[in-house]
């Protein structure tokens, strides 16, 4: 029988590269809640309970940096790493908690006047170009392989990694295989901590592949592998150091993902690398729904942007395609596109971006 495979990956919050981006948001959240204009760009690394942050950030918070620390350690506990869980772990050797996290001396400078410049005329704070999709496989807009390696990550780390009476962790990583022609799931694979000696690897595999089975029917007649190793214990920053910004293609579309430019986490809403990734994806969906009238077999929609640094224009490329990527109808056009609009319209100003970094960019009123 013929096949057409194609895979895609999550990771929950708890990933060392997620627990980065999400600090870097906790923060912006807290800047913007005492100013709306920051301008942020800062970059966050972890190991272990060690924070290293470094980036820019023009503000009129006051006193800020002598928070940096507290708001650290709340990102982690937020996260999950509390210091309840890590002693169901049993201790630091397995994991980290926010009450141990420390911080190393900040390299935090202001926006430099060169970009600020044309920011301030409403231009884009960055040059590149920016991709949006969206795919009728699944109800969210996504191929079926990574909606569904999504859905199964959040569960687990919702309903199973954060339960205090499960003896299991946040630091999971989800892989689902699809077959385009069969239209199946073929493969399931997924990585998650479990405290050593109190459950065998046997039983792990067990009742995770058996809970997944039931709670996604859609998952019964793949093949399951959990925690390729053998063992997992030892998990999150302790297990592997976490860098923001290095798990894109898990952050936009998975296995279909085109990038271009850089991590839209650690960035305020003149950055091009947020709010012009969240504009591409609204423009696929919007012109999906509006071409589906007219052909009813379309099957994607991509849009192309790109911009320069300083100037409010957007050459922006739409083009539709059916099940077998042949390309159906594509319009072009360069538009205004000054950075306020986009930062209202989605809100880019309030509080908002670590429950986006937790839910996805594309969480927020633009699916469905």
């Amino acid at each position: 029988m013929s096949q057409k495979l194609r895979t895609s990956e999550y990771v929950t919050l708890g990933h060392p590269d997620k627990v980065a981006d999400y600090i870097s948001e906790y923060i912006l959240d807290h800047l913007l809640v005492a100013d709306p204009d920051t301008r942020y760009a800062l970059e966050c690394q972890i190991k272990d309970e060690f924070v290293c942050l470094a980036g820019e950030v023009t503000t009129k918070a006051r006193n800020w940096k002598e928070n940096l620390l507290t708001w650290c350690r709340e990102a982690v506990d937020r996260i999950g790493y509390t210091e309840e869980y890590q002693k169901k772990f049993g201790g630091d050797k397995y994991t980290i908690c926010g009450k141990q996290v420390t911080i190393a001396i900040p390299n935090i400078s202001a926006q430099s006047p060169d970009i600020a410049t044309g920011v301030n005329k409403q231009g884009w704070g960055d040059q590149g170009i920016f991709f949006g999709t969206w795919n009728s496989e699944s109800q969210e807009g996504y191929t079926m392989d990574y909606s569904m390696a999504k859905r199964i990550g959040q569960y687990l780390y919702d309903n199973v990694g954060k339960d205090p009476a499960q003896p299991y962790g946040i630091d999971i990583k989800t892989q689902v295989t699809y077959d385009e022609l069969e239209k199946r799931i073929v493969r399931v694979v997924v990585a998650i901590p479990s405290v050593e000696g109190k459950i065998t690897h046997k039983q792990v595999q067990t009742q995770i592949r058996n809970l997944i089975k039931k709670k996604f029917p859609e998952t019964k007649e793949a093949t399951f592998t959990i925690n390729g190793t053998g063992e997992y214990h030892i998990h999150g920053p302790v297990g592997d150091s976490g860098t923001t910004g290095r798990k894109l293609v898990v952050d936009f579309y998975g296995s279909g993902s085109r990038i271009g430019g850089g991590s839209p986490w650690t960035k305020d809403g003149t950055k091009a690398d947020l709010t012009l990734n969240m504009f591409a994806r609204e423009m696929a969906r919007l012109s999906f729904f509006h071409w589906k009238e007219e052909m009813p077999n379309i099957a994607r929609v991509d849009t192309e942007l790109s911009c320069c640094i300083g100037k409010q224009e957007v050459l922006c490329i739409t083009t539709a395609y059916d099940d077998e990527g042949i390309p159906l109808h594509r319009t072009a056009d360069e538009r205004k596109v000054p950075t306020d609009f986009l930062i209202k319209r989605y809100g880019l100003k309030t509080p908002k971006f670590a429950r986006l970094c937790e839910l996805g960019l594309f969480s927020d009123g633009l699916e469905g």
